[in-house]
């Protein structure tokens, strides 16, 4: 998605128009469902600032600073946005969190597509292996359950044995 919003959206006036104006309707949705505040409900607005800073700056030149901040401000928003489960006020590691993380991986990706590009593969990848991967290990920790539960199974049935002989001896 945010490679979505920084090759295109922010590059192209008939993009950006649409864009904010949806994300003006779900600010509209967030203050008609009466969200608790907070972060929740200038969310799209932040999103939207950071796009009219990132459209802004790449039609000027030389100003990538401000391409940067911008997208790292829509990148901290979409990363808060999916992380965030509580509607109640954020604390301070978390928001300390997630905007290190949006200033690095901002500066990472540059608005260009094959930053993008690498981070998309790398996360194929690794769905890939996954994939792939938890089954086996889930086999070979099936297996060797087993094997543990046969050893003690044996162990139980050793000991009721010898209760069996200690309480039949005593009889």
């Amino acid at each position: 998605m945010m490679a979505f919003v920084s090759l295109l959206v922010v590059r192209y006036r008939w993009l950006l128009y649409p864009a904010l104006a949806f994300l003006g309707f779900i600010a509209f949705r967030n203050h008609s469902i009466a969200l608790q505040g907070g972060i929740e409900l200038i969310s799209p607005f932040l999103i939207g600032t950071g796009l009219l800073i990132m459209y802004q700056s790449s039609a000027e030149t030389g100003s990538g600073i401000l391409y940067w901040l911008g997208e790292s401000l829509v990148i901290a928003m979409f990363t808060y946005n999916s992380v965030s489960t509580t509607p109640q006020l954020p604390s301070p590691l978390v928001l300390g969190g997630t905007a290190v993380f949006s200033l690095v991986a901002a500066l990472w990706f540059r608005g260009k597509f094959w930053n993008y590009a690498v981070v998309v593969t790398f996360e194929l990848f690794l769905a890939i292996f996954v994939a792939m991967a938890f089954p086996v290990m889930e086999m070979v920790l099936e297996a060797i359950l087993n094997e543990k539960l046969k050893k003690v199974g044996e162990k139980v049935r050793l000991q009721h044995k010898h209760m069996e002989k200690y309480y039949s001896s005593k009889t």
